[in-house]
């Protein structure tokens, strides 16, 4: 997965060859700066149309030698996916509802995205009022445990727990 807005591809010949933009089938996704890099090798900048899976390949009998002789197969397939949309990040407890009182020292939550996750660690935390004593989960999960700690709250404080921006990624 990546979000770039292209990526820049290289088309390798194994020996001198000619070849053009229009010789590469590109699915969900265009092509940019095509250029003849040397007698052997091109370069195109990919871009995708969506979120999703993007192709692109060297169509079967479209780059040719100096002989005139053609390629008799397609290229391997370049697949890319597209993802430029954030995870979305909900945190939840079975313990208190939001905006609530408890006199319990520990509060269970749970911390669940629209899509899996990687990076969250107890430092992705902004925490007020309250310690972060143990989060349970793996890369690539899409939903943890964390355990805060309250004990040393005085009466009448409000705890406060959020991910800031730019903690996790896709």
């Amino acid at each position: 997965y990546n979000n770039s807005d292209w990526i820049k591809l290289i088309i390798n010949g194994s020996e001198d060859i000619s070849l053009t933009q229009s010789d590469i089938s590109v699915n969900n996704g265009s092509l940019s700066n095509f250029k003849r890099v040397d007698t052997t090798t091109y370069s195109t900048h990919l871009h995708p149309s969506s979120v999703g899976l993007v192709s692109a390949f060297v169509l079967e009998n479209s780059i040719f030698d100096v002989a005139n002789n053609s390629n008799d197969v397609s290229s391997n397939k370049f697949l890319w996916n597209y993802d430029n949309v954030a995870p979305t990040i909900t945190i939840t407890s079975n313990d208190i509802s939001d905006n609530s009182n408890t006199d319990n020292s520990y509060v269970n939550l749970t911390i669940t995205s629209n899509e899996p996750i990687n990076g969250l660690q107890t430092s992705s935390f902004t925490l007020k009022n309250c310690v972060a004593t143990n989060l349970t989960g793996n890369n690539g999960d899409s939903s943890y445990n964390l355990l805060i700690n309250t004990s040393d709250w005085t009466s009448n404080q409000n705890a406060t727990i959020q991910i800031a921006a730019n903690q996790v990624s896709d």
